[in-house]
Formats: structure tokens, C-alpha cells, sequence
């Protein structure tokens, strides 16, 4: 009887480290694929700001170039090189986090 009951507590343990590693495991991953997704979550938010971003040089250079009649616009003027300068933030920021994504 010894012999069985020893078998059977054997077994149990066995089952319930499994169960332990397998709970184990599966936080992980659920935790990781939340990461991910609040990550994806991230770029699209970044990608808004950098097409916002766009938008507003656009506008900078349509009004220098139509409405106040300039022959040329470039990163020289102050306005362009602050809208550039974020622009290249949010891609730099944007590579940055879509490589925890992968």
C-alpha cells in the first residue's frame, strides 16, 4: 500500500509542476503579446503624428511658395527645419519600437 500511495504522490507532483510550468509559460506569452499589441498601438499613434507632421510642412511650403510669393523654400527657413527635425524624430522613434514588435 506504501509502495502505491508513494506512486500516486509521485504522479501528483509530477502534474502539478507541470501545471506550474505550463501556467508559467502561458503568462509569459500572454504578457508578451500584450506588450506587442500596446506596441503596435504605439507606431500607429506615432505614424498619425508623423502624417500630421507632413501635413503642416505642406502647408508651410504651399504658403511660402503661393501666398507669400517666395521663388524657393528649404530647411534653412527655421519653420521647415522644426517640422524636419520632428518628422525625423518620429521615424528614428518608430524604427526604434517596430523592432520590439518582430
Amino acid at each position: 500500500m506504501n509502495d502505491f500511495l508513494g506512486k500516486m504522490k509521485t504522479l501528483v507532483d509530477q502534474g502539478v509542476d507541470a501545471s506550474q510550468k505550463a501556467l508559467s509559460k502561458a503568462g509569459s506569452k500572454i504578457q508578451e503579446l500584450g506588450d506587442k499589441g500596446i506596441t503596435k498601438i504605439e507606431l500607429t499613434r506615432l505614424e498619425s503624428q508623423s502624417k500630421k507632421c507632413f501635413e503642416r510642412l505642406g502647408l508651410i511650403v504651399y504658403d511660402n511658395l503661393a501666398c507669400k510669393q517666395k521663388a524657393s523654400v528649404g530647411v534653412k527657413n527655421a519653420e521647415i527645419a522644426s517640422v524636419i527635425a520632428e518628422i525625423e524624430h518620429l521615424k528614428a522613434e518608430m524604427e526604434r519600437r517596430s523592432q520590439n514588435v518582430s
